[in-house]
């Protein structure tokens, strides 16, 4: 797990404010006190009952939500998956917890591992750290906050000895008010399995897409006039017009995604409107909100970026190279009739989008490379280039040691020369420029493999099976 979904998962195990768990996994810890009912918000972070009912505002302490907690909605999830935690636990689980209380029962040092009248920890390291990794409410009471950093225990002796310590402030762990908790959280979180509820998935999906969309860049080559301008003229213009036909399907895509967002955000509502379950019922809205604001953004971006009769023309195109793919599936396979609709489309496009994509990767190396060996070239003549300029400026200076023939013959002898070096340069460039609609061609394959998938294969509103999206993007994620 990375830090963010360590952070996430810990703040719906522990509470925020108060930092203990809200039910120890440790059979042999029965405590059912009413104030360790995690309560969730509107953001969907929780935190306890007793530290709910002493906050100041009903705003989210975490993310700073307004009126996050203004309706108190029990958790019950949490407890639930705590609840498993306990019976599930593995023995070495358990006996690391165990170990690890031990060592603070005993105050053994974790350096030196002797025992010792008392174990000290850095505060200003673990306050410099992350903020929110140490909450201090009296000089002599501290609360660890979850991180995916582990609190360094030392004991006196050893504490003067570490160098990126000097003169840093050492506080007894006796003063840490939820030292056991967090040591049982850590084991836990080595434990567990982070994973999206279907709602979350659905924004993080989403907003995946809204945050990464950009159209491609044009192309900024100019023709200067050389004897190659004529055709260097003709590529530059293949150059852009493929770069057209790529920002043009860059521009459906985001109008089908803009479309099945609308469907799934009115999909969304409906299941507010429907669902009783108060925790649940939250959930869904968090999501609903979220993806409202997603779809907000998509529209702003794809509302009348595309004509009709363009969306028409593409979509054509869409259908045409789809039913040609699938064609060419069937015809190579052995199995003739599908037992589950939509096969060989999956199988078809799978195969596509792997090829698209091995292509575009084998025609941008070779993109790189030209354009490596250009700046190479142009390297290389730079010198020559510029003792072309001097000595043209030399010859102005002693023009009139020339007659005009010889100052004619002299100026065209420099002309001449840089005329050379421009056409190998153009010869260079060209290649360079003939490669990139290679990049380009092979990117309108893979942006219409893309296509076909977000056409035939979109976001399902309810699982299906077989679960095609899934599956797919099982793929696409094994293919980065």
């Amino acid at each position: 797990m990375n830090a963010e979904q360590v952070q996430f998962l810990s703040y719906n195990l522990v509470c925020y404010e108060c930092g203990e768990l809200y039910k120890s996994v440790l059979k042999l810890e029965e405590e059912e006190d009413s104030h360790r009912i995690p309560c969730i918000g509107s953001c969907l972070h929780s935190i306890c009952l007793l530290c709910l009912t002493s906050l100041n505002s009903s705003d989210c302490p975490i993310c700073g939500e307004k009126d996050a907690f203004d309706e108190i909605i029990p958790n019950n999830k949490v407890l639930e998956q705590l609840e498993r935690l306990k019976t599930s636990l593995g023995k070495d689980k358990v006996e690391t917890i165990l170990e690890n209380l031990k060592i603070i029962e005993e105050k053994r040092c974790t350096s030196c591992e002797s025992q010792s009248e008392e174990l000290l920890f850095c505060k200003d390291c673990n306050q410099s750290k992350d903020m929110n990794f140490l909450k201090i409410k009296s000089p002599k009471e501290f609360i660890l906050r979850p991180t995916s950093d582990r609190i360094s225990l030392t004991c006196k002796k050893c504490s003067m000895g570490i160098e990126e310590c000097q003169n840093h402030e050492f506080v007894s762990i006796d003063y840490v008010k939820n030292l056991r908790d967090m040591i049982q959280l850590d084991v836990i979180l080595s434990a567990v399995h982070f994973h999206l509820s279907p709602s979350q998935y659905t924004v993080k999906y989403f907003l995946n897409v809204v945050t990464k969309w950009k159209l491609p860049h044009r192309s900024t080559c100019k023709v200067h006039g050389s004897p190659c301008s004529d055709y260097k003229h003709k590529i530059l213009s293949q150059v852009r017009e493929s770069e057209a036909i790529c920002i043009e399907l860059k521009k459906r895509e985001l109008m089908f995604y803009r479309d099945q967002l609308a469907c799934i955000v009115s999909c969304f509502e409906k299941m507010v409107e429907e669902t009783e379950e108060r925790q649940e019922k939250c959930e869904l809205r968090n999501a609903y909100e979220k993806l409202k604001i997603i779809l907000h953004k998509v529209k702003e971006r794809a509302d009348n970026c595309l004509a009709m009769k363009d969306i028409d023309r593409i979509d054509s195109k869409i259908d045409k190279r789809m039913l040609q793919l699938e064609n060419d599936f069937k015809a190579k396979s052995f199995i003739r009739v599908e037992e589950v609709r939509g096969f060989f489309k999956y199988q078809a496009l799978i195969k596509e989008l792997k090829e698209s994509k091995e292509a575009v990767r084998d025609a941008e190396g070779k993109l790189e490379k030209a354009g490596e060996e250009l700046n190479e070239f142009k390297s290389e003549y730079l010198p020559t280039l510029q003792s072309l300029e001097v000595a043209e400026q030399r010859l102005d200076e002693n023009s009139t040691s020339f007659t005009p023939e010889q100052l004619e013959i002299r100026r065209d002898y420099i002309e001449d020369y840089r005329d050379i070096i421009s056409m190998d340069q153009d010869a260079e460039s060209m290649t360079v420029d003939k490669l990139t609609i290679d990049v380009n061609a092979a990117n309108l394959r893979k942006q219409y493999a893309e296509l076909m998938i977000l056409k035939y294969f979109p976001f399902p509103m309810k699982p299906k099976t077989p679960d095609y999206f899934a599956l797919i993007q099982e793929f696409i994620n094994s293919l980065q």
